[in-house]
């Protein structure tokens, strides 16, 4: 590994299967504790906090892939958990695949969607439509003065925050995948005999664009698009499922 890892167990109910898997970590019973999490996540699939210790246990016994999947989970169900984002950010750094700026990337709005925390854009987004509707008042009330600019301004600025609020909202609820397969072929087409763009390796992950064939079309963070076959993949667990 490249950095430290944050390892910070979440601290669950008192009793049950979360209390389990979290004894047994603490008793470096690595192993045991990665199966008593996977239990527990059964129970509650759509919990960060588990999400979190279960990546960082499988990252600490070098299971790239499936801490990468489970850290990748961690994030998307709770954006705010820092410690999740550095480990996920140590595992991205060890995989034998490291991205380079050769794609568009992502458009500006998905990359200030995401730079602005889920609260944050439900009151901007509040805010925003109260704003409109006070600006139609105001321009019934000075109709021969400044009314019209003062709608079509704010009309303008509903339009964006709004665009902005739904395309964070839209990435969320994007499927994502991971490599988690040792090495895999990333082709450019669906096909068993498409060509091969690059070798993709374990840990690798995107946005699913398009399903064809048994292969998924991936879009990575540097904007690059690829094929994978279905059974190299594994889903990443979010906010819908």
């Amino acid at each position: 590994m490249t950095a430290a890892l944050v390892f910070m167990l979440w601290a669950g109910p008192a009793a049950g299967p979360w209390a389990e898997a979290e004894l047994l970590a603490t008793r470096g019973q690595a192993e045991a504790a990665i199966e008593a999490h996977q239990e527990a996540l059964r129970d509650a699939p759509q919990h960060a906090g588990l999400h979190y210790n279960l990546g960082t246990l499988l990252l600490e016994e070098g299971r790239l892939g499936p801490a990468v999947v489970h850290l990748l989970a961690a994030t998307r169900l709770d954006p705010s958990d820092e410690d999740a984002a550095f480990n996920l950010a140590v595992a991205s750094s060890s995989r034998a695949d490291q991205l380079a700026g050769v794609g568009p990337g992502k458009p500006w709005y998905e990359v200030l969607g995401q730079a602005v925390p889920p609260q944050t854009l439900d009151v901007i987004w509040l805010l925003s439509w109260l704003g409109l509707v006070l600006a139609l008042l105001l321009s019934a009330l000075v109709r021969k003065h400044a009314g019209p600019r003062v709608v079509i301004g704010a009309a303008v600025v509903v339009l964006l925050v709004s665009g902005l609020c739904l395309s964070r909202r839209a990435i969320e609820q994007r499927p994502m995948y991971v490599v988690t397969a040792a090495s895999t072929d990333a082709k450019k087409a669906p096909t068993d005999d498409a060509a091969v763009a690059f070798e993709a390796h374990e840990g690798l992950y995107g946005i699913a664009q398009e399903h064809s064939a048994g292969h998924v079309r991936l879009r990575l963070d540097n904007g690059v698009e690829a094929w994978f076959a279905d059974d190299a993949l594994s889903a990443v667990p979010g906010v819908e499922d």
